[in-house]
């Protein structure tokens, strides 16, 4: 059973990241399985999910999860009233400061976060799924009467400052730039009653609805889904990508992987998250994610590369140029796309690794047939302009010898290696590379250390040498 973990202490309440500290093993995909409409809606505060949803035009407190997560997010409760929510559906995992629930019928204003205020670490017994009872305190955050900070420039910070009393603010922020939440002030007040039988209503929604503060707010802590989306931003290295202007994001752990401008969804689904100034949609497990279409910028992707059509052909272990350059800012791998080849290959998504780390190029890098790529670490080589320069990286070819690999980890977790080196520390020669003979450029011979040698041209104007991303010099 997932156990939800409490681990925030009060002191850091402000400090919200988008990162999981747990993940969801209960199996609860979440399908609508009705014949719904993608177009823009006439009226943006209402679901255009195909499903049944909740009628929201009832806002009387009767005392039920759907009466009072629906009110609450309509702001029919006032902030720092104490509630209690019955009935609720826990609809994702846990963060390391709280987890949401939902009303299971859907539509706007049916979802709501509760959110960890207190110290102790304490493990609660629910998970995704679970029917509970909780009671806590209406919230939105971010709270400017408890941020430490002079938001109004009045010189009086947080409880100091008269703006704070009776519930007020420092700074005043509309509902659409603060999350809603219930304050879990003891974790006492919170119990399991059931479990929920069937799948939670997933709410269609126009992207572009979500895409805007104004407009994506009745839908905040929702689970939403687009359909048919375009991908307009390209998965970064913190993991977020962006859907018809939407952004998605890991807070459970989701990564899908490669996801580059242009690809298609059928579907990418999740809950509707508000964090630092922007609303997201956070998938709860990969099952959220439907009908992905991926593309690259090669006539050829990474995934279509077999045993082989990316081989090894020189590396620097030991830079020096006289002492100007190190080990974080010069040392390199080069490698050459397949001479039989008949496509470009975008190698954005390759993974290269040393005996103990590994970094996957994120530029897109297209290489013709024959073609030499430059792969440097750090963000600026003292040799030039690489083709990819890794960043800030744990990969680094040890001098005392090393192992070499170029793979790929596909959507489904199988990795494809395409080539790997090993070499000892007799093959290393302060700033001089290690490079193979030209006539043996393939995955077979690169493997003969017989075929390897030390290189004989200057690089550039350094003292250096090596050939790094031009053909090599045959060995003597």
């Amino acid at each position: 059973m997932h156990l939800i973990t409490l681990l925030l202490a009060c002191s850091t309440i402000k400090g919200k990241s988008d990162t999981a500290a747990t993940e969801d093993t209960a199996d609860n995909t979440v399908e609508d399985t009705g014949n719904s409409d993608t177009s823009e809606p006439t009226d943006t505060a209402e679901p255009t999910d195909s499903a049944d949803t909740a009628d929201t035009s009832d806002t009387s407190d009767t005392g039920t999860a759907q009466d009072s997560i629906f009110d609450i997010q309509q702001g029919l409760i006032p902030v720092g009233t104490q509630v209690t929510i019955t009935d609720a559906v826990v609809s994702s995992p846990a963060t390391e400061y709280g987890f949401y629930i939902a009303n299971p019928s859907g539509g706007a204003h049916s979802g709501l976060f509760v959110y960890y205020y207190f110290d102790e670490a304490i493990a609660l017994n629910i998970q995704q799924g679970d029917v509970i009872t909780v009671s806590g305190e209406v919230w939105e955050y971010p709270d400017t009467c408890e941020d430490n900070q002079d938001n109004d420039n009045d010189g009086l910070v947080d409880t100091d400052d008269p703006d704070c009393a009776e519930g007020g603010q420092e700074s005043d922020l509309t509902t659409y730039q603060t999350m809603t939440e219930i304050k879990l002030l003891d974790p006492g007040d919170i119990s399991k009653t059931g479990s929920f039988e069937g799948d939670l209503t997933v709410t269609v929604v126009d992207s572009s609805v979500l895409a805007s503060l104004e407009t994506a707010e009745p839908y905040e802590g929702v689970l939403v889904r687009i359909e048919n989306g375009v991908v307009t931003e390209e998965q970064t290295s913190d993991g977020r990508w962006a859907i018809d202007g939407v952004w998605v994001d890991d807070l459970f752990d989701v990564e899908p992987g490669l996801v580059n401008a242009g690809d298609t969804f059928d579907a990418v689904q999740g809950i509707l998250h508000f964090s630092y100034d922007s609303f997201k949609i956070v998938p709860r497990t990969s099952s959220d994610l439907s009908g992905w279409n991926r593309t690259c910028e090669g006539e050829r992707c990474i995934w279509d590369v077999t045993e082989g059509e990316l081989i090894i052909t020189e590396f620097m272990a030991d830079p020096d140029n006289d002492g100007a350059c190190s080990d974080s800012t010069s040392e390199y791998v080069e490698i050459v796309y397949n001479p039989t080849a008949t496509q470009s290959l975008d190698i954005r998504g390759l993974q290269l690794a040393d005996s103990g780390s590994s970094k996957v190029i994120g530029d897109h890098v297209v290489l013709s047939p024959g073609d030499h790529a430059w792969i440097s670490v750090g963000t600026q080589s003292c040799y030039g302009l690489a083709n990819v320069q890794l960043g800030s990286t744990s990969f680094s070819l040890n001098q005392g010898g090393d192992s070499i690999a170029l793979s790929y980890q596909d959507i489904d977790g199988s990795v494809s290696t395409f080539d790997s080196v090993s070499y000892t520390a007799d093959w290393v020669e302060s700033g001089v590379s290690i490079q193979l003979e030209p006539s043996s450029t393939d995955a077979t011979a690169n493997d003969d250390l017989g075929n390897w040698c030390m290189s004989t041209e200057a690089i550039g104007t350094t003292s250096d040498l090596g050939t790094p991303g031009q053909t090599n010099t045959p060995c003597q």
